[in-house]
């Protein structure tokens, strides 16, 4: 059985991913993801899946000069996930 300190810690965190989740997709601010092929990607991100195994995103910027107007990324292919938070609390207000 976990001791109230660890249940306070994991209570906490998983709060603080909740609250990212949110703001990530309602802001609708730019996020840079970090891929793991060292691949570097700009986007909107739109949701995640409730299994929280995919991303959609909107306007996927590729290192290949690429956009796509939509896309589905996978959660474990991503390392990091990026977001400009002045921006996205301008968006949320």
């Amino acid at each position: 059985m976990e001791n109230s300190l660890e249940q306070e810690t994991r209570t906490f965190l998983r709060s603080r991913t909740l609250y990212f989740i949110s703001a990530l997709c309602a802001s609708n601010a730019r996020c840079n993801i970090r891929m793991y092929d060292n691949t570097d990607v700009s986007c909107v991100v739109k949701a995640i899946d409730l299994d929280f195994e995919n991303i959609i995103v909107d306007e996927l910027k590729t290192p290949f000069a690429r956009t796509a107007k939509s896309a589905r990324l996978r959660i474990a292919d991503i390392i990091s996930i990026e977001m400009d938070r002045s921006e996205a609390l301008l968006k949320l207000e």
